[in-house]
């Protein structure tokens, strides 16, 4: 609920200091930047270490970030000096591996940039969840899809970026914030603070161009000069007074929007002219505000406080503040746990014909392209097109195909005086959808067919029950379900 605003961001650090000696929570947009996170710039020198071993720089800076992390501040001037007498990337890398030793170098320099920049948070901080190293990772992320996902690029494009890119900041965090008053334009809070508010018009000390109109300076009519009440004697008087209300008016911009940031209160204070100044008018911000509230009120300019309005307190709003905590995601070491199943030689285009579990996935495959009997070239022609066979093994695969379907339950299935739809969709009453491997229909009756591999099992008998159901929900008053099943050749009528 409250905020400090000050002119100058010195004025913002000596500000800090002293809460922050004094226990009190604060925050501000350069405790926010993400780069001011030790993790983040240990990551970064990592990466940077792996693009660039020799950089001496920024080995000295990863030990400092070490001893940061890990809270060994006492070893960093020992790594320090190992790292300057055992020179060479072996050694820095020995170094390193002794601390983490989840972290292969072959394996981090194959990532991608995301994943070169994931496995190293893994590899670094194992589970560790820290919303500024989920911020940079966003920004890597973010990188990589939109501009290069080169390491490199990255780095320099960071170097160009981290004084700016912050993360998001909480509207229910309990501290006192701290801000610029070019930074707090557009923001409230119920209560304000503007220390240090004896800042003046910044004109004097500019350059600006005048106009010359001298004979001795001919050929040129303009001069570049610096602003200093000098001028105020000289034939740029009115280009000096002109400078001094700009910077003026600059002045009041900056009261003004610091004094209405407030929503409940506003403290303000700041140094005042001495009485024996010789030059007594206001010049600063809160010399101005001085003499305007001596008008209101005369006791001010002895006891050097105005104040107006009732000071209440405001009673707080109930509300509930909804906490996340970030679980640990995007494990890359996900790679040494995966193996891939056997027997997969059905994903493959080198699969076996004669293997009896493919060879029925085989010729699922070429029942759902068969209408017909006449259908059964073309659809082995589709296979080796495809690489699935070779075309010595189509006379075999077309004899299996032309005895299933010349069975007697299934031959009249397979000829064109009947309406057929191999894989159809049907939506049922619930609004699911099923697909049967082919339904044949002739006026109002109907034949479903599905084929199976594998030995028979019960939910193959469920599932035909329900495209049955199907069935007769689209109005056909006969229904047949049968279960072909392709290895063995066998029928089963449901």
């Amino acid at each position: 609920d409250i905020a400090i605003i000050c002119r100058a961001n010195k004025d913002l650090v000596k500000t800090a200091q002293y809460l922050i000696e004094n226990d009190v929570s604060v925050v501000s947009n350069e405790s926010l930047l993400i780069n001011s996170s030790p993790m983040v710039r240990l990551l970064v020198n990592l990466a940077t270490f792996i693009s660039s071993p020799d950089d001496r720089i920024n080995i000295a800076e990863m030990m400092q970030h070490l001893g940061m992390v890990r809270n060994e501040n006492e070893y960093t001037s020992d790594r320090l000096m190992h790292a300057n007498q055992h020179r060479g990337k072996r050694s820095v890398r020995a170094m390193i591996n002794e601390l983490y030793p989840e972290l292969d170098w072959n394996e981090v320099e194959q990532e991608s940039l995301f994943g070169a920049f994931e496995y190293l948070k893994h590899a670094v901080f194992a589970d560790q969840q820290d919303a500024y190293l989920t911020f940079f990772l966003d920004e890597v992320l973010s990188f990589g899809k939109s501009k290069s996902n080169d390491l490199s690029a990255f780095l320099e494009h960071w170097k160009e970026k981290r004084g700016k890119l912050s993360i998001a900041l909480s509207e229910n965090a309990e501290a006192v914030r701290l801000l610029t008053i070019h930074k707090s334009k557009g923001l409230e809070f119920p209560v304000v603070m503007h220390p240090f508010a004896d800042y003046k018009d910044e004109s004097s000390g500019n350059n600006i161009w005048v106009y010359a109109d001298d004979e001795k300076l001919r050929p040129l009519d303009r001069l570049r000069v610096s602003v200093t009440d000098k001028l105020s004697e000289t034939p740029f008087a009115s280009s000096y007074e002109h400078e001094k209300s700009l910077g003026a008016m600059d002045m009041f911009n900056m009261l003004y929007v610091a004094t209405t940031r407030p929503v409940s209160r506003l403290y303000m204070s700041g140094k005042l002219k001495k009485e024996n100044a010789s030059d007594p008018a206001p010049s600063t911000a809160i010399q101005y505000v001085f003499e305007h509230a001596g008008i209101v009120d005369p006791k001010v300019a002895e006891e050097l406080l105005f104040e107006i309005g009732v000071r209440s307190k405001q009673d707080k709003k109930t509300s509930t503040i909804n906490h996340f905590k970030a679980k640990a995601v995007g494990d890359p070491f996900w790679k040494k746990r995966i193996s891939i199943s056997r027997p997969s030689k059905e994903r493959w285009k080198t699969a076996d014909p004669n293997d009896a579990r493919n060879l029925g996935i085989l010729i699922h495959e070429a029942m759902a392209s068969i209408r017909t009997h006449e259908d059964v070239g073309a659809a082995l022609a589709l296979l080796v097109e495809d690489g699935r066979i070779s075309s010595s093994d189509t006379e075999s695969l077309a004899i299996k195909i032309q005895n299933l379907m010349n069975q007697d339950a299934l031959s009249s299935l397979y000829s064109a005086d009947k309406e057929i739809r191999n894989e159809a969709d049907i939506q049922l009453g619930n609004g699911k959808w099923v697909r049967p491997d082919r339904i044949v229909f002739a006026e109002d009756r109907a034949w479903v067919l599905d084929y199976k591999t594998g030995e028979e099992l019960r939910k193959h008998h469920e599932q035909m029950a329900t495209y049955k159901e199907a069935m007769h929900e689209l109005g056909f008053k006969q229904v047949e379900a049968m279960l072909v099943y392709l290895d063995e050749e066998r029928v089963v009528s449901v």
